[in-house]
């Protein structure tokens, strides 16, 4: 009887562990410490997407490690880049040491860095430069493409990738690290300075007293993320959306109004969806606003007609499986009496296709209307041409 009290004991042991063994890895990517934590890629190319908020692996798969930049490295190691075995649970196999995520540090915050291309785009009037990952010298992991003209210091559009399958389990880290200027033609740390801004608006109006009305505590040009910190999953990722040319000048309360909006509804329709989504945003056109003799003024930040102010923000969602489109276009004058025909892109379909709120009616928080793709591309020249074959809705 012992003796088979003693077996069926082993062999609930051995079922045990041969059961543990099975489950592998599973481990949060986010939390207290994530303001240092390094990327995990898939096959040494591939940004590895959570799931809930957590990565899992089979016991004795590897993933990569990635403190990019040639001066950072994953603490304990000297390397930038390093291969991690799953050993079970939340452990990692790391140089020859069993540690969880949480204890995986680069030595510095990643910020990534911006290669520069010869592709031409918005009818070549730009190039593309693209922001990511340095992981070797050959691959280069592209987290933000961005068309940008170099003789104008504007950005034409950003385009990237929003994975609703895990946005609602994304990093809520609150750092925000200071705008990067690598690859900007101009300026522009210096043209979005309030105290800069009240000497532009000072001359361009003819009068301080003019300029006044637009550059006050109140209402300021602020840097307008195109595409935004919070449609990526990682801190680090994150972090590496803070590039000026990845901006454009917006005036606040439509950045922290409408916009704002615009981005939360884009977030949840994509985490409505549970696929990932493709996210164009750009600029249009540049805004005129009337000087001290009631003449109409093209707003530039910078001499020379360079770091235009545009007169329209837009934003494109791109279903790629459906191949369904929207357009999403915010005027950006908060100062507008009354809307006329130029301040339409389109014909506004919001209200036909899920996209209507009180709000976008709201000039100082930006006036918003929606767009047919087709119609739209027909008249911006600049955007990207996509494979669309209908409209896609708002979220419910």
């Amino acid at each position: 009887m012992k003796l088979f009290l003693v077996g069926c004991v082993f062999i609930a042991y051995f079922v045990h562990v041969l059961v543990a063994n099975q489950k592998g890895c599973s481990f949060s990517v986010h939390g207290q410490s994530e303001k240092n934590s390094p990327i995990l890629l898939q096959n040494d190319t591939t940004l590895i997407v959570p799931n809930n908020g957590k990565v899992s692996l089979k016991r004795r798969d590897t993933v990569t490690l990635l403190c990019p930049d040639s001066k950072n490295y994953l603490v304990g190691t000297q390397s930038n880049i390093t291969q991690a075995q799953c050993v079970q649970g939340g452990i990692l196999r790391v140089a020859n040491q069993d540690l969880t995520f949480r204890d995986l540090q680069c030595k510095k915050i990643i910020r990534g860095t911006v290669a520069k291309t010869t592709k031409k785009c918005g009818e070549n009037k730009g190039r593309i430069y693209k922001i990511g990952y340095q992981i070797s010298s050959r691959n280069f992991l592209t987290l933000i493409e961005v068309c940008y003209d170099p003789n104008s210091g504007t950005t034409l559009y950003t385009e990237h990738a929003l994975h609703g399958q895990d946005i609602k389990y994304a990093s809520k880290s609150n750092y925000r690290p200071a705008f990067s200027p690598e690859a900007s033609a101009v300026a522009a740390s210096v043209a979005y300075k309030q105290t800069f801004q009240k000497s532009t608006f000072n001359k361009l109006m003819k009068s301080a007293l003019k300029a006044q009305e637009y550059i006050n505590e109140n209402s300021f040009l602020s840097r307008g993320h195109l595409s935004p910190d919070a449609d990526f999953l990682y801190a680090a990722t994150q972090y590496t959306s803070y590039y000026y040319i990845n901006a454009a000048p917006q005036w606040q309360t439509i950045n922290a109004g409408n916009w704002k909006k615009i981005e939360l509804l884009v977030r949840k329709l994509a985490d409505n969806l549970q696929e990932t989504l493709t996210v164009i945003t750009g600029t249009y056109g540049v805004l005129t606003l009337p000087d001290v003799n009631d003449n109409e003024v093209d707003v530039y930040l910078v001499s020379g007609s360079k770091l235009p102010v545009p007169k329209f923000f837009w934003k494109i969602i791109y279903a790629k499986h459906s191949r369904q489109a929207v357009v999403l276009v915010s005027l950006n004058n908060p100062f507008v009496k009354e809307i006329g025909k130029g301040d339409f892109l389109c014909s506004n379909v919001c209200s036909k296709v899920g996209w209507g709120s009180g709000s976008w009616s709201n000039y100082e928080r930006g006036f918003v209307y929606c767009c047919d793709y087709k119609q739209f591309v027909d008249k911006v020249e600049t955007a990207p041409k996509l494979s669309v074959v209908g409209v896609l809705q708002g979220p419910k």
